[in-house]
């Protein structure tokens, strides 16, 4: 059985019953015959009283020994909540993203999310972000990690099969969305700022990154440059980089200022895109 132990920080209050005051008494001598009384009787031992004060606080408060649970009773019941939680899941019919049939479904490894591959096509392909509850994504690859069980997509094919299942519309927006890729060139793009420091001495640094391109398009080399203005009142801009200055965050222009000011970025790609 789990054993109990003190509780870190937990208060062990000791005390010497019988003893009223504050500092332990010191020992004195008694004679021979002291241990006796005149009568030849043996003297009584002092009645011992717990000292008086504010009542002593247990050190487990609110458990009972009867609460204990041991290693094979906790052992059955995770296994049974671990095996309640895999049927639910393959029982699952609907994404949990847009509500609809799933098909060609996967199921994210953190947050246990499944979505279809409709969604996927419009989401993950593209954000590292579960778009149910923004937790981030396994990748391995460049594609998403998938944990969908087998006999979730045994039920998913079986359930396709049904003339009544309700999945003829997400198939063929699933095959839309499939060709519009495949027709297109695309760039994923990442912006924003960070900031360090504190005071007059804060330090803005405002970023732009191409992360990935599909259709052809070069990750690499598809942009001109990017400038940057901390002042738009004026056309010409604060600084210009044409090249990839940060491994990191890609084009980057860092300032310094005393509060937040807004920068304004504009990307120009290259003519053949």
């Amino acid at each position: 059985r789990i054993a109990r132990v003190r509780p870190p920080g937990a208060q062990v209050l000791v005390e010497r019953l019988g003893h009223k005051g504050g500092a332990t008494p010191e020992p004195t001598e008694k004679s021979a015959g002291a241990e006796e009384t005149a009568g030849g009787e043996a003297a009584s031992a002092p009645t011992l009283e717990p000292k008086a004060g504010k009542p002593l606080i247990p050190l487990f408060e609110g458990m009972d020994e009867d609460d204990d649970e041991d290693d094979e009773e906790r052992q059955a019941r995770e296994a049974k909540e671990a095996t309640a939680l895999l049927e639910q899941e393959a029982a699952q019919k609907n994404c949990d993203f847009c509500r609809k049939a799933l098909i060609q479904p996967i199921r994210l490894t953190k947050c246990r999310c499944a979505l279809c591959a409709c969604c996927v096509e419009v989401t993950v392909r593209y954000m590292r972000e579960c778009p149910v509850c923004d937790t981030p994504v396994d990748v391995k690859g460049g594609k998403v990690v998938s944990d969908a069980s087998p006999e979730l997509l045994a039920q998913v094919e079986e359930r396709l099969k049904a003339s009544d299942s309700g999945a003829d519309g997400q198939v063929a927006l699933l095959q839309q969305l499939v060709d519009l890729r495949q027709e297109s060139q695309r760039l994923v793009l990442q912006y924003g700022n960070t900031s360090s420091g504190s005071g007059s001495k804060r330090s803005y640094t405002t970023f732009f990154k191409v992360v990935s391109a599909e259709g052809g398009v070069p990750e690499k080399g598809s942009v001109s440059k990017v400038d940057f203005n901390i002042n738009p009142g004026y056309s010409k801009p604060t600084a210009t980089v044409k090249e990839a200055n940060n491994k990191s965050l890609g084009y980057a222009f860092e300032y310094a200022m005393a509060r937040a000011y807004p920068c304004h970025m504009t990307v120009h790609f290259k003519s053949e895109l």
